[in-house]
């Protein structure tokens, strides 16, 4: 038997499947959360240190199109997590934080390089081509 197990691109791409079988637009949004530890604090209260991928979640969420096409984020996953007392992080349904570093909206790039296409499903975790 399988565990019931899904992380934030299965909260995103449920609601997202949900929301678009009721006519309404969304792109799935990819990037990171950036940790929220004192390394981190101190490096936004200085122009010092290096950044690295050691300090961020790779993390995915969406956007609703409104009437007036306007994007209307949703974080599922965090909004799930806070309302079962496993995260005190900000963001959920109308709301993403600064700590979100956003790398691509919606799927299936394609990327040129010389003569070659590169096709990538996502475009959120550093590849090398």
């Amino acid at each position: 038997m399988g565990e019931r197990i899904t992380d934030c691109g299965g909260y995103s791409t449920f609601l997202m499947s949900l929301l678009q079988s009721a006519g309404i637009p969304t792109r799935l949004v990819s990037g990171f959360i950036i940790k929220d530890n004192l390394y981190t604090k101190l490096l936004s209260g200085f122009e010092l240190g290096t950044w690295n991928f050691e300090l961020l979640f790779m993390h995915a969420w969406l956007e609703a199109q409104l009437p007036d096409k306007s994007w209307f984020p949703m974080d599922p996953a965090v909004e799930w997590r806070r309302l079962h007392g496993l995260t005190t992080r900000a963001g959920g349904f109308g709301f993403i934080p600064a700590d979100r570093l956003v790398i691509s909206y919606g799927h299936n790039f394609s990327i040129k390089l010389k003569d070659k296409t590169y096709r990538i499903d996502l475009l959120q975790k550093p590849i090398f081509i």
